[in-house]
C-alpha cells in the first residue's frame, strides 16, 4: 500500500507490488485495495499509466470470475461479474473518445476477452463463453469485424440452446455486414427451426455463394440443414448450392472428403439426388436444364473413373450415370407429352451436353441413348416450328436446328455400326442396327428428315431422290414408305406422296417374302385418292387388276397361309369404278364410261356375289351401244 500511494512510485511498480500481494496468496481485498489507490494517483497521469492500470485491473477482474468462490476475500458470482463489468464501463467511457492513443488498449482487451470466451466454449459452458464475448463489442473497431464479433456470440448462444438471443445477434451482425459469412449460415441452418420465407432462404444462398470465405465445408452444412425443411425446393437448392461449391473449390472438397467420408461430397452422387428432386418437383424447364448442366461438370470430373466403369461393366458410377439419364430423359418425356415444345428441346439438348462427356465410349447403351435423345429432340424442334405463332424466320432456324439434330444423330449411327463390325464383322453390325432400338431410332429419323425436308422448302426432285435412297437401305424398310406418302401428303405435296405410294408398291409386289395384301389394299386407296382426276386414276384400277390376275386372285403365300386381297377394299374398288362409270354416263361420256364399268366388272369375278350382277351387265350393254352409236 505505501509503494500504491508513494509520489515517486510509478504505475510499473504499484502493479508489480499487486503482483507480489496475488502471488504471496494475499486476500483479493489487499490487491484491490492497492489498485484503488493507484486509480487515485494516476487519474490525472498520462495516458499510458491509465492504459496499462486499465487492462491489469480487467485481466484482475476476469480472474475474479474464473476462480468463482474458491479463493477467500473475493466476490463471487454475480458480484464477480459486477467487478469486471466496472472495468469495462471505464473501457466503454474511453472508447467513446476513440483515441488512437487508446486503439492498442482495445486490442488487448479483445484478444483478453475472447480468450476467455474460447475457453468457455472449449470447456463446454456456451452461455459463459457468449457473456464474455459481449464484453468485447465495445472495444472492436472494423464494422466487419464487429459482425463476426456478433456472429460468434449467435452461435454461442445457438449451443447453450438461447433462441431469441441467437436470433437476436444474428440480426445485429447482418446489420452491422450484411454479407458476413456466419451470421447468413446461422439464419439458413436455423430456417428449419423458424418460419423463414423461401424467397428469403433463396436471397441468402445467393449471397453465401458470392462470398468469397464460403466453402464446400459451409455449403455442406446449409445443405444437410435444408434438407430437414419441409419445403422441398429449399433442400434442393440446399444441395445446388453445395454442388456448385463443390465445382468452385475442388481442392477444398477433396480435403473435406477425405475427413468427412468419400460419399459425403461425392459431387457426381449428390448429381443423381439434385437431378432426381427437381424432376419430382418438376421444376420449370430453365432450372431443370441449370441441374443437368451442375451433373455433366461433376460428370466430367469424374470421367476418367465412370468411363472405366462403363467399360468394365458395372459398378457405382456405372449406376450414377443411368440414374442421371433416366432423370433427364424422363422429365423430357413429361414435357414433350404435355406439348412443351420449347422446354422439352432444352431439356434433350442438356441431356446431351451430359452425354458428350462419354464420347470416348462406344458402347451400344450409351450411343442408343445418345440417338433416340437426338432423335426426341428434333421431334421437339418440329412441333415447336409448326406452332401457329412462328413466323416464317423463326420457323426455319427451327428446322436448321432439327435437322442439326438429325446430323448429329447419323453420325452417332454410322459410329455405332461402324464400332459392332469392328468387334464382330459385318454381322454385328447389321445386328446392331436391326435387333436393337437403334434399328428403329433409325427409322425413325429418317422419317423425321423426310418431314424436317419437306416443311423447310427443299425441291420436289430433291425429296424425290431422298425418298429413293432412303427407301433403299434395308434398316428403314419398305413400310417407312407409307409414313413418307402420309408425311408428303399432309404437307401438301400431293405428287410426292404418290411417288412414295408408286414406289412402295413396286417394291411390295416384287418381294420375295411374299405380298403384304392388306397393307398394299392401303396403299391403292391412298393412292387413288391422291390423283388429281378420275381419268389419272384411271391406271391405278389397271395395276390393281394386273396384280390380282396375274396371282390367280391371291396375294401370295406366307408361312403356308392363303392370304387374299380383302375383299371389303375389292367391293369398295368395285363400287368407285362403277360410280366412275355413272358419272361419265350422265355426261354422255361413254366411252370413259364403257372403260369405267368394265373395270368394275373385271372386279366382279374375283367377289362374285357382292353386287346385282345382273343389273349392271345390262346398263354396261346399253353403255357399249351408246359407243357404238
Amino acid at each position: 500500500m505505501t509503494i500504491a500511494r508513494h509520489a515517486a512510485a510509478s504505475v510499473d511498480d504499484g502493479l508489480w507490488a499487486c503482483g507480489l500481494l496475488r502471488g504471496a496468496g494475499h486476500p483479493a481485498a489487499r490487491v484491490l485495495a492497492c489498485l484503488k489507490e493507484l486509480r487515485a494517483r494516476v487519474r490525472s497521469a498520462d495516458a499510458e499509466s491509465q492504459r496499462k492500470l486499465l487492462l491489469y485491473r480487467l485481466e484482475f477482474a476476469s480472474a475474479v470470475v474464473e476462480s468463482g468462490s474458491s479463493s477467500p476475500g473475493l466476490p463471487s458470482g454475480d458480484d464477480a461479474w459486477v467487478l469486471l463489468q466496472e472495468v469495462v464501463l471505464e473501457l466503454r467511457e474511453v472508447a467513446q473518445r476513440a483515441e488512437q492513443a487508446w486503439l492498442e488498449l482495445f486490442q488487448e482487451v479483445v484478444a483478453l476477452l475472447w480468450s476467455k470466451s474460447s475457453a468457455a466454449f472449449e470447456a463446454g459452458d456456451h452461455a459463459k463463453a457468449a457473456q464474455w464475448l459481449t464484453q468485447a463489442v465495445p472495444f472492436i473497431q472494423e464494422p466487419g469485424q464487429v459482425a463476426n464479433c456478433l456472429a460468434t456470440i449467435a452461435l454461442y448462444h445457438k449451443r447453450a440452446g438461447n433462441k431469441e438471443d441467437t436470433r437476436d445477434y444474428v440480426q445485429r451482425a447482418l446489420a452491422t455486414d450484411p454479407a458476413n459469412l456466419q451470421a447468413t449460415l446461422l439464419v439458413v441452418v436455423d430456417s428449419a427451426d423458424h418460419a423463414v420465407e423461401a424467397a428469403h432462404i433463396q436471397g441468402l444462398l445467393e449471397r453465401l455463394m458470392a462470398n468469397p470465405s464460403f466453402a464446400p465445408k459451409h455449403a455442406a452444412c446449409v445443405a444437410s440443414a435444408l434438407l430437414q425443411q419441409p419445403q422441398a425446393d429449399l433442400a434442393l437448392a440446399g444441395l445446388e448450392v453445395l454442388l456448385r461449391k463443390l465445382l468452385q473449390a475442388p481442392a477444398e472438397a477433396a480435403n473435406l472428403e477425405q475427413t468427412a467420408g468419400a460419399d459425403v461430397l461425392d459431387g457426381l452422387s449428390i448429381s443423381c439426388e439434385v437431378l432426381e428432386r427437381s424432376a419430382a418437383l418438376k421444376r420449370p424447364a430453365a432450372d431443370f436444364v441449370r441441374h443437368v448442366g451442375l451433373s455433366a461438370d461433376h460428370l466430367l470430373a469424374h470421367r476418367a473413373e465412370v468411363i472405366q466403369a462403363f467399360r468394365e461393366g458395372s459398378g457405382p458410377r456405372v449406376d450414377e450415370v443411368r440414374r442421371l439419364l433416366r432423370a433427364a430423359w424422363e422429365r423430357g418425356k413429361e414435357l414433350g407429352a404435355s406439348e412443351h415444345w420449347e422446354e422439352c428441346a432444352a431439356v434433350l439438348e442438356a441431356l446431351q451436353g451430359l452425354l458428350e462427356q462419354l464420347d470416348a465410349l462406344d458402347s451400344r447403351e450409351v450411343l442408343e441413348v445418345r440417338i433416340w435423345g437426338l432423335v426426341m429432340a428434333a421431334s421437339a424442334k418440329l412441333s415447336l416450328a409448326r406452332g401457329a405463332a412462328r413466323g416464317p424466320k423463326a420457323r426455319s432456324e427451327t428446322h436448321q436446328q432439327a435437322l442439326h439434330c438429325l446430323d448429329r444423330a447419323h453420325q452417332l449411327c454410322r459410329r455405332a455400326s461402324s464400332a459392332a463390325g469392328a468387334i464382330a464383322g459385318q454381322a454385328a453390325a447389321s445386328a446392331l442396327l436391326g435387333a436393337s432400338t437403334l434399328g428403329r431410332a433409325f427409322c425413325v429419323l429418317v422419317l423425321l428428315e423426310f418431314e424436317v425436308r419437306c416443311l423447310s422448302g427443299d425441291s420436289e426432285s430433291q425429296l424425290q431422290r431422298f425418298v429413293d435412297d432412303a427407301s433403299s437401305q434395308e434398316a428403314v424398310g419398305i413400310k417407312a414408305l407409307l409414313f413418307m406418302a402420309k408425311i408428303a401428303a399432309a404437307a401438301s405435296m400431293r405428287k410426292l406422296a404418290m411417288h412414295c405410294l408408286q414406289r412402295y408398291l413396286r417394291v411390295a409386289v416384287n418381294a420375295s417374302g411374299g405380298l403384304d395384301a392388306p397393307q398394299c389394299a392401303v396403299a391403292y386407296r391412298e393412292l387413288i385418292g391422291l390423283h388429281a382426276s378420275r381419268q389419272e386414276s384411271f391406271v391405278v384400277y389397271d395395276g390393281i387388276l394386273n396384280l390380282l390376275s396375274g396371282v390367280g386372285g391371291m396375294s401370295g403365300v406366307i408361312d403356308g397361309a392363303v392370304v387374299k386381297y380383302p375383299k371389303d377394299e375389292l367391293e369398295w374398288l368395285a363400287a368407285t369404278a362403277w360410280n366412275n362409270g355413272a358419272y361419265f354416263y350422265r355426261l354422255q361420256q361413254y366411252r370413259w364410261a364403257e372403260r369405267w364399268m368394265s373395270k368394275s366388272m373385271a372386279l366382279l369375278k374375283f367377289i362374285p356375289g357382292s353386287f346385282p350382277e345382273d343389273d349392271m351387265v345390262k346398263s354396261y350393254t346399253d353403255c357399249v351401244e351408246h359407243c357404238r352409236d
